[in-house]
C-alpha cells in the first residue's frame, strides 16, 4: 500500500457520517450495520496505519551474514543467473541489520527459525534465540536448496516478522546443470562420445564408455550426484566416491569454470579441454582414487600425464567397483598367434545378450597401429602423449587375406569415437600389454541400442534421471 492509497482510505472513512447513515436506513438491521461501521471505523483506521508503519519499518531491516557469500550458477526452469549463496564446508552467522543507522539489532529475545526449502517442500531444521544464529553447510543433502531464515521480534513498537532467502549452491557451482543435463542424455544415447581429449585418462574413459552404454541409468545418476553433492554411490555395488572427505580435492570444485556455459564444447580453463560431463567422471574418479601420485591444484592431467595413467590392477578395480563385474580375466598377452587370440576375443564379445554384456578392454602400445589414417591428425597426435593406451574392442575382423599381409582390423572405442583401427599382427604381441575380459549386467533398456527412437528415449532418460525438463541433444 502506498501513501496515496492510505490517504484515500482515510478520506472514505472520514466521509462516513453515522447520523446520515441512520436517517437513510429503512430497517433495524440496516441501522445496526451503520452502528457497527461506526464502532469499527476508528479501530480500522488505526490498524491500517499500524500495518502501514510496520511495513514501512520492515524496509529498514534486513537479514545478513557476517561471512561473504560465494558466487555461482543458479539453474532453475532453464534460467541462468550468477547468484551469491552459501557453499558446502562453510559456516555462516546470520544477524539483523538496521539499514537506517547501519547497526546490528542486539536483543537476546530475537527468535530465529531456519527452514530448508525445495520446490513446495519446507522443513524446519533449526531454531534459536539471541542476537544471531549460526548455520553450517555440513550435509550434502542441503545443497541445491534454499535456506529460509525467519525472524520474530517484539522489541519495537511494532512486531518485526521477516524472512530472508539464501540459495545453497550445488557442489560444482560453476557448472550450469541445464547444459550438463543435455550432455548426460547425449552420453546415454551416444556413449562412444566419452572424451579424454589430450589427457592420459584412457583407463577411466574406457570404463565410462561401458558404464554409459550398458548401465546408463546408474551412469547418469553418478554424474548428477557428483555435480549436486560431490558424493555418489554406485547402486549395484555400493561403491562410494566422496570428494567431500578429501579436502585436497577442493580445487576440482573451485577451479573448474567452463569458459562458455551454453556451447557444445565445455572448455576447462587449464587447457585440458575435457567436456564437462566427462570431467565429472574421468577427472573426479581418477583424482579420487590416485594414491601414489597426488595431483597438485596447479597441475592438470594434460601437464602431468603420469597422474592420469591407469595400471591394469586399477582398471580391474574400476570395472569391479563401478560396473559390478564379477567374472574378470586379466592377463598379459602371451599367445604366439595374434589371429587365434583375436578370434577368441571376438567369440567372447559375441556372447553378449540382452541381460549380460561380454566385454574386453585392451592396453595397447601405439606402435602396434600401422594405420593412423582412421584417426584425425589431432587424435593421432594424442597417441604419442603416452606409450600405452586403453581401448574397448567392439569387433575384430580376421580373414585369410589380412592374415596373408599380417594385419588385423578392429572396431574399437578410443578417443571419443568408435574407430576403425588397423593393427600389425607382427607387432601385436609386443603391442598388446594386457587385456581384460569381463561380464557386465545390463540395464533393462539401453538407449544406445535403440537410437532410431532417440527423442522418445531422451524423454525416458530424463524421466529416469529425475530431470524436470526433457532435453534432447
Amino acid at each position: 500500500m502506498n501513501e496515496f492509497e492510505l490517504n484515500r482510505l482515510k478520506e472514505i472513512f472520514n466521509d462516513f457520517n453515522l447520523n446520515d447513515c441512520l436517517e437513510q436506513a429503512s430497517s433495524d438491521s440496516e441501522r445496526g450495520v451503520c452502528e457497527d461501521i461506526a464502532k469499527i471505523k476508528e479501530d480500522w483506521i488505526e490498524s491500517i496505519l499500524a500495518t502501514y508503519t510496520a511495513k514501512d519499518n520492515h524496509c529498514l531491516f534486513s537479514i545478513r551474514t557476517k561471512e561473504a557469500l560465494d558466487t555461482g550458477i543458479y539453474t532453475k526452469d532453464n534460467t541462468y543467473n550468477n547468484l551469491e549463496g552459501l557453499i558446502y564446508g562453510k559456516s555462516y552467522t546470520f544477524y539483523i541489520l538496521n539499514k537506517e543507522n547501519n547497526t546490528t539489532v542486539s536483543d537476546k529475545s530475537v527468535e530465529w527459525s531456519l527452514y530448508l526449502s525445495e520446490d513446495s517442500n519446507v522443513k524446519l531444521i533449526k531454531k534459536g534465540t539471541g542476537n544471531e544464529i549460526q548455520f553450517s553447510v555440513d550435509d550434502p543433502e542441503f545443497l541445491g536448496k534454499f535456506l529460509i531464515v525467519e525472524v520474530n521480534y517484539n522489541g519495537f513498537t511494532f512486531p518485526l516478522n521477516m524472512k530472508g532467502l539464501f540459495w545453497i549452491h550445488y557442489r560444482f557451482r560453476h557448472i550450469n546443470f541445464v547444459c550438463l543435463a543435455k550432455d548426460i542424455v547425449k552420453r546415454c544415447l551416444f556413449p562412444d562420445g566419452v572424451s579424454q581429449r589430450g589427457t592420459s585418462l584412457c583407463g577411466p574413459a574406457a570404463v565410462a564408455y561401458l558404464f554409459a552404454k550398458y548401465q546408463w541409468d546408474q551412469y547418469g545418476r553418478f554424474i548428477i550426484d557428483i555435480h549436486h553433492k560431490g558424493v555418489a554411490t554406485i547402486k549395484s555395488t555400493g561403491y562410494i566416491v566422496d570428494l567431500n572427505k578429501k579436502s585436497s580435492l577442493d580445487y576440482l570444485v573451485e577451479d573448474y569454470k567452463p569458459e562458455t556455459t551454453f556451447s557444445q564444447e565445455y572448455i576447462l580453463n587449464k587447457s585440458s579441454e575435457i567436456p564437462v560431463v566427462d570431467f565429472l567422471f574421468l577427472v573426479v574418479l581418477k583424482a579420487y582414487t590416485n594414491i601414489a601420485i597426488n595431483v597438485k591444484p596447479e597441475d592438470s592431467f594434460i601437464n602431468n600425464n603420469a597422474a592420469g595413467v591407469t595400471i591394469t590392477s586399477t582398471e580391474v578395480e574400476y570395472m569391479k567397483n563401478i560396473l559390478g563385474c564379477k567374472t574378470i580375466t586379466d592377463d598379459d598377452y602371451h599367445e604366439d598367434c595374434a589371429y587365434d587370440f583375436c578370434n577368441q576375443i571376438q567369440k567372447w564379445i559375441n556372447r553378449t545378450t540382452d541381460k549380460i554384456a561380454s566385454v574386453a578392454v585392451f592396453l595397447v602400445n601405439h606402435n602396434a597401429f600401422t594405420d593412423t589414417v582412421s584417426f584425425s591428425k589431432r587424435d593421432s597426435g594424442y597417441l604419442t602423449n603416452w606409450p600405452t593406451h586403453w581401448i574397448v574392442p567392439e569387433s575384430i575382423e580376421v580373414d585369410l587375406f589380412k592374415k596373408e599381409i599380417g594385419e588385423i582390423d578392429m572396431y574399437a572405442f578410443t578417443w571419443g569415437r568408435i574407430a576403425n583401427i588397423r593393427l600389425s599382427s607382427w607387432l601385436f604381441a609386443g603391442g598388446l600389454h594386457n587385456y581384460i575380459c569381463a561380464e557386465i549386467e545390463r540395464t533393462k533398456m539401453t538407449p544406445s541400442d535403440n537410437i532410431e527412437h532417440g527423442i522418445q528415449y531422451s524423454k525416458t532418460v530424463c524421466d529416469e534421471l529425475g530431470l524436470s525438463t526433457v532435453v534432447v541433444p
